[in-house]
């Protein structure tokens, strides 16, 4: 379908396909388009009332790949007239855009008690010459995911954290920075209980960490409504294959399979040292488990005793080698329940594997309508996961009726 837009102030016209254009809105109010900076600079004295009103009924922010000429003076715009934001999000890949600490402490302060999420990354965003003391004004969040948090030291992140024990609900510390390393095993057990205080935790992420078996006890066990658990590992370095990666090993998952039996969803990428074992422990006790990711090369005939052990799985990532012939065959065994995935150790790819038009008309009726049902299944989930405002993605997807 082909829409027209127009510049809100001079009327030039933008033919697109769908919600795709090229021309800008007004980042104030989120409505107003514009073909250039021009023409948003010369509307500005008949707009700025208009844009107020709106940025003041604002709920959201979100700043996704865009490019932001002065996110200062965007921010300080913020705090001056955004006093509803309930929901932020800045995920400014591939741009040079910096912010002052002072700006974003102003901004901080003038949302405290108003703002519920926030969503923050990547590089150099996260930068702060402060050491990540700006953070402690964050206070009573429910989705807090920065990228990547960089801390003076594992107090302060402590402290962001005990402040928002009774209200989180998904909290994503990505490659986590404390001082000039990952910090010490000490700091990681410090960095644990803290986060094993937070009972209402649905969705908990901390890719690329450095927590040990001996820390997984005290962090699982008070998590009663944990239904999310990324515990990607570091990543390994492309040369270094002889030393494996992660310290996690089958104890974490023999405590997993013990303390978190409402899983949806387990991320034990980069934890080379776990086995098939392990992971069938977990697959065998949480029977609601949905989507898996492992760093196990596996082979056609363990992927389907997997799936036989946990029915309910509709994702499972994994690293195998065998072609289309064979991942056609392995669709057809699990009866098209099952979207499997390839994982690649040194890239974090996740690749899904689809088949060609060929190998699809080979499959039953019954397998290709469960199999398309899955497809359409991911693009739901992955609403939810992108949303700032979902903090239990499996409860959003609970409402899509090609579950099984």
């Amino acid at each position: 379908m082909t829409r027209i837009y127009k510049c809100d102030y001079c009327g030039k016209e933008d033919t697109a396909a769908a919600d795709e254009y090229r021309l800008q809105k007004c980042t104030g109010c989120n409505k107003n388009l514009y073909c250039s900076r021009e023409c948003q600079k010369l509307d500005w004295p008949s707009h700025k009332n208009r844009c107020r009103r709106k940025a003041n009924d604002a709920a959201m922010l979100v700043l996704q790949d865009e490019k932001v000429p002065n996110l200062d003076r965007l921010m300080s715009y913020a705090s001056r007239y955004m006093h509803n934001l309930k929901h932020v999000q800045f995920e400014l890949n591939g741009y040079d855009t910096t912010m002052s600490t002072n700006v974003l402490l102003s901004f901080l302060q003038s949302s405290k008690g108003n703002l519920e999420s926030l969503v923050w990354g990547r590089y150099p965003l996260a930068d702060f010459t402060d050491g990540g003391k700006v953070w402690t004004e964050l206070h009573g969040l429910k989705y807090i995911e920065l990228v990547p948090p960089i801390f003076n030291n594992y107090k302060d992140l402590v402290k962001v954290i005990n402040q928002q024990q009774e209200t989180i609900e998904c909290l994503s510390l990505i490659n986590i920075r404390l001082g000039d390393s990952r910090g010490t095993r000490y700091d990681w057990s410090n960095i644990a209980s803290s986060i094993s205080k937070c009972r209402h935790l649905i969705r908990l992420n901390m890719n690329q960490h450095l927590l040990r078996d001996s820390d997984m006890e005290g962090l699982l066990s008070s998590l009663p409504n944990l239904k999310t658990l990324l515990l990607c590992g570091p990543k390994n370095q492309r040369g270094q294959s002889n030393s494996k990666g992660g310290h996690l090993t089958d104890k974490s998952c023999k405590i997993i399979a013990r303390t978190c039996k409402e899983l949806r969803e387990i991320n034990l990428a980069c934890q080379e040292k776990i086995t098939l074992s392990g992971i069938k422990r977990i697959l065998k006790n949480c029977q609601n488990l949905r989507n898996i990711r492992m760093s196990l090369v596996v082979s056609q005939t363990d992927a389907i005793s997997m799936h036989n052990l946990a029915p309910s799985l509709i994702f499972m990532t994994m690293r195998y080698d065998f072609g289309e012939d064979c991942y056609g065959e392995l669709i057809e065994a699990t009866e098209g329940r099952v979207v499997f995935s390839h994982y690649d150790t040194y890239t974090f790819d996740y690749s899904g594997q689809k088949l060609s038009e060929e190998a699809l008309h080979r499959l039953s009726d019954e397998t290709y309508e469960r199999y398309a049902d899955r497809q359409a299944f991911i693009q739901v989930y992955d609403r939810g996961v992108d949303d700032p405002k979902v903090t239990d993605e499996w409860a959003f997807l609970d409402t899509f009726n090609n579950q099984k």
